[in-house]
């Protein structure tokens, strides 16, 4: 095996680095998937994440046919993935760790989204289980301390799975709101919740409501390049951890990438971009992406859960079935009445290492989250 590319029973399958490469001749984009295509990995790969690299696997049988491709993403742990305010020495202490001895994640999958799978295949021309298998082979090469696959699905073969060492990952989940069709109407929202959650929808949105809210534009976006990132900074940091640290122009080149697909809502006080949100538009899905927000403006005008009622507006003005809202925060949006949904995910972890770290930043994160968002129910009985 080499790095450019490998061999797998009567498959070849190509290594490239860089979308631009594994699509030059279009076998990539010929595959018809609305979460692989060369346009949103471009612009994926043009935010130039300082934690990422990027990987790209085509597989070919023997008649030379493209019969499959996959995804992955090198993730590199620093110090600046990690945010423990709370336990500043053990923050110091991490950074320490990490600068001496980077971890290395495998993710077949993508940290910007989810429930993203990561790979497409003709199955006239070849199995899941090779797929499977070539997705093993090729994490040999990259000789990391953990591989996760990610969104990887039901339709793949647990037992197979386990028997190359891996282990189902269950702490992965998103809320996800249903979007009711006789909701026309956020005004049909309210009148659905309990007295105590509707006294609470309307001291919220009252707060909010001498804000103006903007859609942005490309040339604005532009405009206010350098307070969207500033204002993104100040809520990525306020996680445990984050992965996927993207640039400053990530947004400017989502809206050239998706002009119809990709909205930016700006919420001003005054003059003054304080908060904004966006969306993307997956059918008949509408997520929730990045948001970004003044935290000193945030109690006077309730700017988080104004943001979801807001998504949760748009979602139902433009008729969609359900509302993604990610994985952080859960409780803010178990109270909207989002519910969890869990992922298929699997993890192999390479080292003595890889597992109590994993271990850490998995109790970390849950205790994060807490428990309390499992309670919460907004809506009357019916």
């Amino acid at each position: 095996m080499t790095k450019s590319g490998f061999k797998y029973s009567d498959y070849s399958i190509d290594i490239f680095t860089s979308i631009n490469e594994a699509d030059s001749d279009n076998k990539w984009s010929a595959f018809k998937t609305d979460f692989l295509t060369g346009s949103y990995l471009k612009v994926l790969e043009q935010s130039n994440p300082s934690d990422l690299q990027f990987r790209y696997l085509m597989i070919s049988n023997l008649q030379g046919e493209t019969c499959g491709i996959i995804y992955f993403q090198l993730l590199k742990f620093s110090g600046k993935n990690i945010h423990l305010k709370k336990s500043p020495f053990l923050s110091i202490l991490v950074n320490l760790a990490l600068g001496i001895c980077p971890f290395k994640l495998l993710i077949c999958g993508n940290v910007f989204a989810v429930n993203f799978k990561p790979y497409c295949f003709h199955e006239e021309k070849i199995s899941e289980t090779d797929i499977t298998k070539i997705v093993e082979e090729y994490t040999k090469l990259e000789k990391s301390d953990a591989i996760l696959l990610k969104d990887f699905g039901v339709d793949f073969s647990n037992n197979l799975l386990y028997s190359m060492g891996y282990q189902n990952y269950t702490a992965d989940l998103t809320m996800c709101m249903d979007v009711k069709q006789e909701w026309n109407s956020i005004d049909d929202y309210k009148h659905a919740l309990t007295k105590k959650y509707r006294r609470r929808f309307e001291k919220i949105t009252a707060s909010a409501s001498t804000l103006k809210r903007e859609e942005l534009t490309i040339s604005t976006i532009v405009k206010y390049k350098e307070t969207l990132f500033k204002l993104f900074k100040h809520v990525s940091a306020k996680q445990t951890m984050s992965m996927g640290l993207i640039n400053k122009n990530y947004f400017e080149e989502f809206k050239a990438a998706f002009p119809e697909r990709f909205k930016v809502v700006g919420y001003f006080e005054g003059e003054e971009l304080i908060a904004f949100c966006t969306y993307i538009d997956r059918n008949d899905l509408l997520e929730v992406h990045y948001i970004g927000m003044d935290y000193s403006m945030n109690e006077k005008y309730n700017l988080y859960f104004n943001i979801l009622f807001d998504s949760l507006k748009l979602a139902i003005s433009e008729r969609k079935s359900q509302l993604e809202l990610g994985r952080t925060a859960r409780e803010a949006k178990a109270n909207l009445g989002s519910k969890a949904v869990y992922f298929n995910d699997y993890m192999k972890l390479n080292s003595s290492l890889a597992i109590k770290a994993a271990d850490w930043l998995s109790q970390n994160f849950q205790k994060s989250m807490g428990e309390e968002w499992q309670k919460r129910n907004p809506f009357r009985k019916e």
